[in-house]
């Protein structure tokens, strides 16, 4: 099992950039009149707070994100990892309402 894992490496590694643009974009279709979530960022321990801002500026230097000024705010997650690391999460429940 190891040596398969070895000979395909390439498919098990982190993404560090968006897949190729699609024929089709997706788009998010808004209620007219509907309530803008804007949920406050969660208090966070300062470890935590460390993990999220170099996430976020890994994601941003791999073009995963980008800086929005958009009225819309959902607060982030760390979830801890079976390999010690983090995932990072957005928790959307306010948007799904």
């Amino acid at each position: 099992m190891l040596q398969l894992l070895k000979n395909f490496d390439k498919l098990f590694t982190d993404p560090t950039s968006l897949p190729p643009v699609q024929r089709h974009d997706h788009a998010i279709h808004l209620i007219e009149g509907a309530a803008i979530p804007n949920v406050r960022p969660y208090k966070y321990l300062h470890y935590q707070k460390t993990e999220i801002e170099g996430l976020v500026r890994e994601m941003l230097g791999s073009g995963v994100i980008q800086h929005s000024i958009s009225p819309y705010s959902s607060p982030v997650i760390l979830v801890k990892k079976k390999d010690e690391g983090w995932r990072f999460c957005v928790d959307y429940r306010a948007l799904n309402k």
